[in-house]
């Protein structure tokens, strides 16, 4: 077994990405005066019991105005080392402008990167939501249900459509939908569509077309409000490489919303849920600063972990190996946006890649550890 994990303030994340389109300034400021004061709030808590994913829990969140949150982050790795990104992220921070970011990344076995990006405007996409999920998203499309989606974008110097089928069953924690506040009425919903999934399809890089395959997985979250008026720091570690599946959050809870950690964490194997629970501690280890903010934000060399759940007991080490990107969300605002938007939020999100071990067991017996590599994300957003 590990050491006993020390205790350093909890730490937290959340996904990434630069905004969109502008609004006036006038309409700017009346936001910013609008803004809710914060006032106390319920603890969260689930709002009914477990349930299968749904393809209702797969459509994007209608919103236009306010604070909210809906992101896709689906990644595949195929065989011969060539790796598929893909991402929606539909955003508001409640002031300035609202993004709808669709963007794509096929990193052929050589290295070379084939990008697709592009900012929607309402009347850009389209969704339909029936038997299954369609979404129109210009060049991009994701359609399906949770036992198989299908995404594809269309370039033309590159193309791709790649069909997911999970692995490992689609999960979502408690009851999937978390809901805050006197009313319940602000919620935080999380989807992990495939925690490990099998991926085939076809890619075209110029004239030549050729069939692929290899593993992925893929997770949706929704919330109607901004991630900072929700937490101050949201954290990741998510896998599918090795012999296990892993997504564990935490969600650093503002004073509005109740000021604690919200955690949760899944372990799957071959198609089998080996751990689920949100009783999770975590504790950062070998800490370093950001000195490129001048909020100097705190980065973990390693985190621990110490899980329960239904008489089992899960240990683990995550230890950052190299980082991957660096995003201040705030670099890509108008000079005027950021300063205002820096008076209730100042966003930095960091990725990094991370190996780890984890040791399931009863308590008394020590197994053997299971050993792989992940990505770990974090989003530090109010100081």
């Amino acid at each position: 077994m590990p050491p006993e994990p020390r205790r350093p303030p909890s730490l937290a994340c959340t996904p990434r990405s630069a905004p969109g389109r502008s609004r006036p300034v006038l309409a700017l400021v009346l936001l910013v005066l609008l803004l809710p004061v914060p006032v106390a709030g319920d603890p969260a808590s689930a709002t009914r019991p477990a349930a299968p994913v749904t393809v209702d829990q797969m459509r994007l969140l209608d919103a236009t105005e306010g604070s909210f949150l809906d992101k896709y982050t689906i990644e595949a790795r195929l065989d011969g080392g060539a790796t598929v990104y893909f991402s929606i992220l539909h955003r508001s921070f409640g002031v300035g402008r609202t993004e709808f970011l669709v963007r794509s990344v096929y990193k052929d076995e050589a290295g070379r990167q084939h990008a697709a990006e592009a900012r929607l405007r309402p009347g850009e996409w389209r969704m339909a939501v029936g038997e299954q999920l369609e979404l129109r998203l210009g060049d991009h499309a994701l359609v399906g249900t949770p036992a198989q989606w299908t995404i594809a974008v269309r370039q033309a110097a590159h193309s791709f459509s790649l069909t997911f089928r999970p692995l490992d069953p689609p999960w979502r924690p408690a009851a999937g939908r978390y809901r805050f506040g006197p009313r319940q009425q602000t919620f935080l919903e999380t989807t992990v569509l495939a925690p490990r999934a099998a991926v085939t399809g076809t890619v075209r890089v110029g004239d030549r077309s050729r069939p692929v395959q290899g593993t992925g997985y893929a997770l949706h979250t929704v919330a109607n409000l901004a991630p900072h008026e929700l937490a101050d720091r949201w954290l990741l570690f998510r896998t599918e490489v090795g012999p296990l599946s892993i997504y564990l959050r935490e969600i650093d809870l503002t004073e509005r919303w109740g000021g604690r950690p919200l955690r949760w964490l899944l372990v799957a194997r071959e198609g089998r849920i080996l751990f689920q629970g949100s009783d999770v501690d975590l504790t950062w280890e070998e800490v370093r600063r950001d000195e490129q903010h001048a909020e100097r934000y705190p980065l973990p060399g390693v985190v621990r972990l110490r899980a329960r759940a239904a008489g089992q007991e899960l240990t683990g080490t995550f230890r950052v190996t190299a980082p991957r990107t660096r995003d201040d969300l705030l670099a890509g605002l108008s000079l005027v946006e950021r300063t205002l938007a820096a008076l209730f939020a100042k966003p930095v999100s960091y990725t990094f890649q991370a190996s780890y071990e984890l040791w399931i067991g009863d308590g008394v017996t020590s197994p053997e550890p299971y050993r792989g590599q992940g990505v770990l994300e974090l989003d530090h957003l109010n100081p």
